[in-house]
């Protein structure tokens, strides 16, 4: 929008700043002091870095200093708050341990099974309240395949209404849960952001949505190619969500430390773990290092060999 979207000594507060991409944190930086402003980043350098080039927030906390949160206000239980402290502190054998104690972990030698009983979990709890529960895997492809068993668990109990619409081959009902994957200021959503469908025009081949945070909007037929039935979600696309209860696909071999803190995170009551390897008498050790394993990106500067 140029230079005038910021007015001159405002202070502009970055959420999430954590996953914001070096380049673009530096073009924000540059606009505020040219405006004669002040940046305020906030954000959890635990969690997933950006896909493009990252690090920047945590070398900026690490030069400056930076203003700790310690008080867990999400997670409501004993049990949750514990998983996702080890996991923020990369203590993943202990977080594994507790979940594991707890009966929140299962292991499942074939990918079918374990989203069979993903699936039949998630439809025991929420098949008339989908909003308050989400489910994540690694990839888009699983994604994919848990949305499409989801939905067909809802729409075989009734909960999904009789109106339909097709865009951009994904079919759309009253009571679907649906996730923006671009921008549109004009419209006021965000990638990321997530609603339940209240209305089905047939006629004009559009969608009235309430968003998680309250708000109604309709979303036209020219942007329905840019969304996605939202049952479930990537571990990036999930950043900055919360619900009562999460739903997690996992296998060793994906993933690492930022993508399970995030991943067993985004509860604030409850987490059940549907894990996947070939070997059922190693897949906590599995699991242990692949949730070890950190994924976190820093600055070139940082990485450069002085001479």
């Amino acid at each position: 929008r140029g230079e005038e979207a910021i007015p001159a000594g405002a202070v502009v507060v970055c959420d999430e700043a954590s996953a914001m991409p070096t380049r673009a944190l530096d073009r924000l930086a540059s606009l505020v002091s040219a405006r004669a402003g002040r940046l305020l980043l906030v954000g959890d350098r635990a969690q997933l870095p950006a896909v493009d080039a990252a690090g920047a927030f945590a070398a900026l906390a690490d030069r400056l200093g930076s203003v700790e949160l310690r008080e867990n206000r999400r997670q409501r239980t004993e049990l949750q708050r514990r998983v996702a402290e080890r996991l923020a502190e990369g203590a993943a054998a202990e977080a594994i341990a507790l979940l594991c104690e707890h009966g929140r972990l299962g292991s499942y030698s074939d990918a079918r099974d374990a989203r069979n009983a993903l699936i039949a979990s998630w439809a025991r709890r929420h098949a008339d309240e989908a909003a308050t529960a989400l489910i994540l895997a690694h990839d888009r492809r699983e994604v994919a395949l848990l949305n499409a068993m989801a939905r067909s668990a809802l729409d075989g109990a009734g909960h999904l209404g009789a109106t339909r619409i097709t865009a951009a081959g994904r079919e759309w009902a009253t009571g679907d849960r649906l996730v923006c994957r671009r921008n549109d200021y004009r419209l006021d959503v965000r990638n990321g952001t997530r609603g339940t469908v209240v209305d089905v025009d047939a006629d004009r081949h559009a969608l009235s949505v309430r968003l998680d945070d309250g708000r109604d909007v309709r979303l036209p037929p020219g942007y329905l190619r840019h969304v996605e039935h939202g049952y479930a979600l990537t571990g990036h696309t999930s950043q900055g969500a919360t619900v009562d209860r999460t739903y997690l696909l996992a296998t060793p071999e994906r993933g690492g430390r930022e993508w399970a803190y995030v991943a067993a995170s985004r509860q604030r009551i409850d987490l059940e773990v549907f894990a996947v390897h070939h070997d059922q008498d190693r897949l906590r050790d599995a699991l242990e290092r692949a949730w070890s394993r950190s994924q976190a990106k820093s600055l070139a500067i940082d990485l450069a060999v002085p001479e």
